[in-house]
C-alpha cells in the first residue's frame, strides 16, 4: 500500500544522488564544520538528524508538527537548525520561520532542503509527465516560490537559493512505492498514488530500471 511516510522520505532521499554525493550530504555541507549545536525540524523519520550527527555534532531532533506552536527550545540557544521538509511545507510558514530565527543564535545558519521543479532534463520530462498524468496531478505549487521571499520577515537573510537534480532509481515495484510514499502532495488518494505505482512498474517492465528525478532547493539564511 502507498502512503505518505517519513521512512519513505528518509530512504528517497538516502538512495537519490547526483554524481558522487546524495541530498543529505548536501544538507551537511550547508551546514558547516564549525557548527556545534544543532537543531533537526524535518519530517524524514531522522534521516537528517543522523547524517549531521555523524561528525560529532549536538544534534536536537523534533517533530516538525512542533512549528504550528512554540518550539520547546530557549531564544537563541542552537547554532544550525536544519529542515527537511519541515518548515517550508507548514500551512504557517510565516510563523515556523519566525521560531526558526527565535532560537538560532545571532548568526545562527538555517539550511533548509525542499521540493523543486527545476532542474530537469529533457527526459526527466517526458516520465515526470507521463507518471503526473497517471496521478493526476493539475497543480504541484512548487512553482509559487514564496519561501525566499518569507526569509526577511523573519528576520533571516537569504545567503544561497540553489537548486539540484538528484535521481532516484525505479527498479522494481518496492522501488516504486517507496518514491510514491515520499511525494509531498499529500490530497492524492490511494487510487491515484496506486495507479502512479502501476505506471511505473509497466515503465521498468518494458525498460528496465528508470531514472526519476528528484529536483531539490538548498536554502541557506542567516540570523
Amino acid at each position: 500500500m502507498v502512503e505518505f511516510s517519513p521512512e519513505a522520505i528518509a530512504a528517497v532521499l538516502s538512495r537519490a544522488h547526483a554524481g558522487d554525493h546524495a541530498p543529505y550530504d548536501w544538507l551537511v555541507r550547508g551546514v558547516g564544520h564549525r557548527a556545534q549545536t544543532v537543531l533537526d525540524l524535518s519530517t524524514d523519520a531522522g534521516g537528517a538528524a543522523d547524517h549531521l550527527a555523524a561528525d560529532g555534532r549536538q544534534v536536537t531532533r523534533l517533530d516538525a508538527g512542533l512549528l504550528s506552536g512554540r518550539i520547546p527550545v530557549e531564544n537563541g540557544s542552537v547554532d544550525v537548525v536544519t529542515s527537511v521538509l519541515g518548515v517550508f511545507s507548514r500551512p504557517e510558514m510565516g510563523h515556523a520561520l519566525a521560531e526558526v530565527a527565535r532560537v538560532l543564535r545571532p548568526g545562527g545558519v538555517f539550511v533548509a532542503l525542499a521540493p523543486a521543479m527545476f532542474p530537469v532534463s529533457p527526459a526527466d520530462l517526458q516520465e515526470v509527465g507521463l507518471l503526473v498524468r497517471h496521478l493526476k496531478i493539475r497543480e504541484t505549487g512548487l512553482a509559487r516560490d514564496k519561501m525566499v521571499a518569507s526569509l526577511p520577515a523573519a528576520g533571516l537573510r537569504k545567503v544561497e537559493h540553489r537548486r539540484e537534480r538528484y535521481v532516484f532509481t525505479v527498479a522494481d515495484r518496492a522501488d516504486a512505492v517507496t518514491l510514491l510514499s515520499a511525494v509531498p502532495f499529500r490530497g492524492l488518494d490511494v487510487g491515484r498514488l496506486a495507479a502512479g505505482v502501476e505506471h511505473l512498474v509497466a515503465r521498468v517492465a518494458v525498460r528496465g530500471p528508470v531514472a526519476m528525478p528528484v529536483p531539490i532547493r538548498r536554502i541557506v539564511a542567516i540570523k
